[in-house]
């Protein structure tokens, strides 16, 4: 019905009502029973829809064709795993051609009215403009190779920010060709970055499970989210870095985090129990998270990741917990695969 209701969408503002009645589902969806996997497969899939629907109203869709472009997805979106609170990361891949700049002033505009019709949407703009509407974010094949290599070669913190952004995209409207051919040409150019590869590994590092003496689970102690734990920076967060490393050193394209742990896990040699518990850990913190987005909006809230640990009953505390071990031992694995120095790592 609702793959339906979008294809009938005759404005931005037939999308926009559309999305609410979906946002809507989502609390029905936790109470059936369904899997976080599933769940943020499922929104990402929705927000996929929305996109090329919103393409299509606005217009894009011709000059999007002539152009050979093709609307990339980034972060949360680009691994098919959104949750109620994430926003939109986009860009564009175009194809090679002989006035690139010409082409960039052509597109820029387009996708600057979608961008605007997925914020009217629900889905926020990103704070940092990593949209397609950006022209930085907007280019051809060929240099999109170029700035993924730089980036690699020279892994200063500013290219291990982009990374963990743009090494997650996943082509979802207009021609697949050009970023089918990144994404293979990425995955086999990341596996000879040593360099590279330390880097991210160390910058997955910065921050680690909140888990305290004798394992006990730890809350901030001070500022406004005082008592609570950050679900996304301290949990989710944990297993999406670690398992994009994991994957890149092992010549993985897959995205989707947990896709990337059994992929890499294997390819690596690490023992299936240890995949499993991993695999576990991370669908337990989004279903965590889309239980907690879900009650901040029926009250009105505005979405966030902090959780208070004392609100829940001790079969899901034991959970919780368990899940932080397993993000803790995968972080250590990394740090032994990369020969790394990881200063208060496990501490």
């Amino acid at each position: 019905m609702t793959r339906e209701a979008l294809e009938r969408a005759a404005t931005v503002e037939d999308v926009a009502a559309v999305a609410r009645g979906f946002r809507g589902r989502v609390t029905e969806l936790l109470g059936m029973g369904l899997d976080s996997e599933g769940i943020t497969a499922a929104i990402t899939d929705f927000n996929d829809a929305a996109t090329r629907r919103l393409i299509a109203l606005v217009g894009a869709e011709q000059p999007f064709r002539d152009a050979g472009a093709c609307w990339i997805a980034l972060g949360s979106e680009g691994r098919d795993e959104q949750t109620l609170a994430s926003d939109q990361d986009n860009a564009i891949v175009f194809a090679d051609c002989d006035a690139p700049e010409a082409m960039r002033d052509r597109l820029v505009p387009w996708a600057a009215r979608v961008n605007d019709a997925l914020d009217a949407c629900g889905l926020a703009r990103c704070r940092g403009d990593i949209m397609a509407g950006n022209r930085e974010w907007c280019m051809p094949e060929s240099d999109w190779r170029e700035r993924f290599g730089d980036w690699m070669r020279r892994p200063d913190p500013a290219a291990l920010l982009n990374a963990v952004v743009f090494f997650d995209f996943r082509a979802i409207a207009g021609s697949n060709a050009g970023a089918s051919r990144l994404r293979a040409w990425l995955a086999a150019q990341a596996q000879g970055q040593g360099l590279f590869l330390a880097a991210l590994a160390r910058n997955a590092l910065a921050n680690g499970p909140p888990l305290g003496m004798f394992g006990r689970i730890a809350t901030a102690r001070s500022g406004a989210n005082r008592g609570t734990i950050d679900l996304k920076t301290n949990g989710v967060q944990l297993y999406v870095e670690t398992a994009r490393v994991l994957a890149l050193a092992a010549g993985v394209p897959a995205t989707h985090t947990p896709t990337r742990l059994r992929a890499a896990g294997a390819a690596r040699g690490m023992p299936a129990a240890d995949i499993d518990a991993c695999c576990r850990g991370f669908s337990g913190l989004q279903t965590l998270r889309l239980r907690l987005n879900a009650k901040q909006i029926e009250r009105g809230a505005a979405p966030d990741n902090h959780l208070d640990p004392k609100m829940l009953d001790d079969g899901t505390l034991r959970g919780l917990r368990e899940a932080f071990q397993s993000a803790r031992g995968l972080q250590a694995r990394m740090v032994r695969e990369f020969s790394l120095s990881a200063p208060g790592f496990g501490a």
